[in-house]
Formats: C-alpha cells, sequence, structure tokens
C-alpha cells in the first residue's frame, strides 16, 4: 500500500527535477559573459535600472561570502554604466546584468565605488541603535531567539538615509520592534548622529 502512494510522489518529483535541469540548460544558452561585457559586448542585453534601485543592490554587497553575490562594475560607455550581480538560484548562480544612465548615477550617487554596505551597516549599528537597545538583546537569557534586521536606504541631496527596522524576540516574546533612522554623508563617509 506504501508502494503505490509513493508513486505518484516519486514521479512528481521525477518531473520537477528534469524540469529544472532543462530550465538550466536552457538559460545556460542564454548566458549573459561578464567577460565579453568587460569588452564591450552583449550590452544590449543589460536591464535598465534606476539609481534608487541600484542603490538597494550596492549597499548589499558584503565581504568575506563563501559565494560571491557582490554588485560589480563591468563597463562604461557615454550613456550607461554596466554592472554585473550573481544571484544565487536553487541549483545554480544566475546573472544579472544591469546599467545605469551615466548623467541620474553622477548626480544622484556619483561617490558609490567609495560606498561599503557592510561598513555603512555596522557603523550605523555602532552610532545609532541606543545602547539600551543593544542590552536588552545582550542581556536577554532565551533558550530560543529570533533578530530580524532590515535594512533600506535612500538617497537625500548628498547623504543615504539609512532606515533599519527591527525586531528582536525572546522565548517567542518581541522585546524590541523599533524602527531606527540615520543619515550617512557620502562626501564626509560617516554616519551623522540622529535623536531617536
Amino acid at each position: 500500500m506504501k508502494n503505490k502512494a509513493l508513486k505518484p510522489i516519486l514521479k512528481l518529483l521525477i518531473i520537477l527535477l528534469l524540469s529544472m535541469a532543462f530550465m538550466n540548460c536552457a538559460t545556460s544558452r542564454k548566458s549573459i559573459s561578464f567577460e565579453k561585457v568587460k569588452e564591450g559586448q552583449q550590452l544590449s542585453r543589460g536591464l535598465e535600472i534606476s539609481v534608487d534601485q541600484f542603490l538597494q543592490i550596492w549597499m548589499e554587497n558584503r565581504h568575506l561570502q563563501k559565494v560571491d553575490l557582490n554588485c560589480y562594475e563591468l563597463y562604461r560607455d557615454n550613456t550607461y554604466t554596466y554592472f554585473g550581480e550573481y544571484t544565487l538560484m536553487a541549483l545554480s548562480l544566475r546573472k544579472n546584468l544591469y546599467k545605469i544612465q551615466n548623467d541620474s548615477l553622477n548626480q544622484q550617487f556619483p561617490n558609490y565605488p567609495n560606498m561599503d554596505g557592510q561598513m555603512i551597516r555596522q557603523e550605523f549599528w555602532e552610532e545609532v541603535i541606543p545602547q539600551s537597545d543593544k542590552d536588552i538583546r545582550k542581556n536577554a537569557h532565551c533558550n530560543s531567539s529570533s533578530s530580524n534586521p532590515k535594512f533600506s536606504y535612500e538617497l537625500e541631496n548628498d547623504k543615504i538615509k539609512v532606515i533599519l527596522e527591527w525586531k528582536f524576540r525572546c522565548d517567542y516574546i518581541t522585546l524590541i520592534k523599533k524602527t531606527y533612522l540615520g543619515y550617512y554623508d557620502m562626501e564626509q563617509l560617516e554616519i551623522e548622529k540622529t535623536k531617536q
């Protein structure tokens, strides 16, 4: 009886695996070569995004990853700057190619090569989060806990508005559920302290 019940599930799994393998083969034929983009080829395959969209992607760059999922500048022509990024899919890495208009990038986010999202998040944590909130997390003696910090970013003149929504739960009880706001000065390369 058990074997009969398992057969439809096994068929479904086989079909699913074959479909995924076929999709990976089909997409690999259309794959973008970042090496070719660096030479000025395959540029038409870039997805045009706004500077605000690019800001969210760029700020997610991290150091010391097992798999490098960072965003990199690949090529620049008279109209666009092209960026490549890998996205981790179920069984493979997918290449994303973005293009941003040079005029918009130079006007709104000119200092992007010097922006280090990981460092900004760390500095934000140290400078903006009140010590009393950090102590709640540090001194909570939990059997189980969850900390869910979500950062988002907005460009405002020569600053990056950094918004952190942080929810900390200890033994299924919410101890912190707050939104914090700070500004990162793109010229001075530092977080400005703000009152909460």
